[in-house]
This record gives structure tokens, sequence and C-alpha cells, in this order.
């Protein structure tokens, strides 16, 4: 039986509040070498902040082409191991699957597709694994979709446009679903990322990063859940979402931009965190 639980945090929310937190790291990695980058360090940080809120908010956003070409790869790769059609509209060429996913078109290689299927024979594809976790914060359930569950080892795989080892040493992927892995009795201790890279100038590559289970894990994930637990808490008045609080959301919910929150009834620290994106609109003429 399912414990009702303080706080509903799933893996990638884990990533998308690092990345807010270290927005200046992730500044300095794409533009800190620029002459004209497209905003400054603290505007970044801003958009960062609106990013995350919007997040858990469920918020409608543009679609990414990157993103949403992640997303059709990894359908094509499951339907390819499931042995069935592809959820998604896509058509074999001489060589190339043609796909179209969110207004974009994408192509890959039937080799590339084959081999990368090839490596999850009799694996489960986007396996949902969840535990419940006691921490400061409260009673947290941790949950997230593994891209390929094998016997010996859960598998994410990652599409990128460069790549440097260790890209995904930070990530919270490996730590959360082997730990949610364990609550449901499967003791895997092996992670593995599959990484591959789409270039505009060469043929695709393919990377491995793998990680094992450590004793110390539980821990350092635990301070991470309470971080993002907290910083949720604090700005609990702008959080629109009720799931994310381990609540019950009606089936039309629609997130509403941070931009757009009303300001009635926040405390001075949610005015000022609106205050600091809606000047960084202005700023960059958005």
């Amino acid at each position: 039986m399912r414990l009702p639980c303080d706080y509903n945090i799933y893996a990638t929310l884990l990533d998308s509040y690092r990345n807010m937190m270290e927005s200046d790291k992730v500044w300095l990695t794409y533009w800190g070498n620029s002459k004209e980058p497209p905003h400054t360090m603290e505007q970044f940080h801003w958009l960062q902040v609106e990013q995350f809120i919007d997040g858990i908010n469920h918020v409608d956003g543009e679609p990414s082409y990157h993103a949403s070409r992640g997303t059709a790869f990894n359908e094509l790769i499951d339907s390819l191991v499931e042995w069935r059609k592809p959820s998604i509209k896509a058509e074999r060429g001489d060589g190339v699957v043609t796909c179209e996913l969110d207004g974009f078109e994408f192509v890959f290689p039937t080799t590339l597709l084959k081999a990368v299927a090839a490596r999850y024979d009799g694996a489960v594809c986007q396996y949902l694994t969840s535990g419940t976790m006691r921490t400061s914060a409260g009673i947290v359930r941790l949950y997230g979709y593994i891209d390929e569950l094998l016997p010996d080892m859960v598998v994410d795989i990652k599409t990128t446009t460069r790549y440097e080892y260790p890209k995904f040493s930070d990530n919270a992927q490996h730590l959360v679903y082997p730990w949610c892995l364990r609550q449901e009795g499967m003791m895997l201790d092996t992670f593995r990322y599959d990484v591959v890279v789409f270039s505009d100038y060469a043929a695709p590559e393919m990377f491995e990063e793998v990680y094992n289970w450590q004793d110390d894990n539980e821990r350092i994930l635990r301070e991470r859940v309470e971080d993002v637990c907290g910083w949720i808490d604090r700005y609990r008045a702008i959080i629109q979402n009720p799931a994310i609080f381990g609540k019950p959301r009606t089936d039309d919910y629609v997130g509403v931009p941070v931009v757009e929150s009303s300001r009635t009834g926040l405390d001075a620290e949610c005015k000022e965190l609106l205050d600091n994106i809606n000047k960084t609109h202005l700023e960059l003429g958005k």
C-alpha cells in the first residue's frame, strides 16, 4: 500500500533544480567564451528559475527541436525492441527512417537505430519505478520512467549535439532509479547512460557512462530531495500544480506561466522572484 506523501518528485525535476542552482556554471559552459552572449549570467539565472517553476506547473511551452529529436529517437528504439509500429509518424526510406514529431522532421540512419535497439534485447521499455522516502521535508514519493530496464542493469538513452565525459555524472537518474527499484525488490547495481551524439558535421557517435550503486548514494539522494522540497515549500504560493504536493489534479489542468501569476497574497520573497523574472523579460525585449 502506498503511503500518503507530502511531495511527488521525479528524477528530471532534480536535474532541472540543479541546473537552476548552478546556472552560473551552465552559462560559462555555453557562453563563457562568447563575445555576444544572448543574455548575461544573471539574466540566464532568472530564465532558469522561470523554466523550473513552469516545469513544475506543467506549463505548455514551445517545442524544442533537440528535445523532440530525443523523444522521437527513443520511440523508434522502443518500437524496435517491442516489435511494434512507432506511435509517431514514421516512414522507411533508402537506409533511413524519417519521422515527424511536434512539427519537426527527423531523419535517422536505419543502421544506427538497429544497432542501438539490439543493445536492449529483452528489455522492458519505459518502466515506471517509484518509491517512498522519509525525509526532513516529509514523506516524498520519488519516481521516474526507465528507458530500458534490463535483467542486469538500468539504461537511460541520451541524445546530444556535443559530448565530453563524464557529462551526466551529476544527473539524478542513476541515483533515483536504482533506489526506487530497490524499494520494489529489484537490486540492480549497474546504471548505464547510452549517449548518442548527433553532429551537423559527422555521422552519429555513441558513448557510454556507467555508474555503480554505492552505499553513500541514498544519503546523497536524500540531501538533493530535501533541497528541492525546501525550495518548493519556500515558494509554495506560486506553485500551482497540486500533484507536486501529493494531491490529485483534474484531467483538464493547465498550468499558468509564472510571469502571469497573481501577486495577491504573495509574501515579499515571492514578489521579488516575480520582479526579477519580469525584469529579465523586459531587458531581453520579450
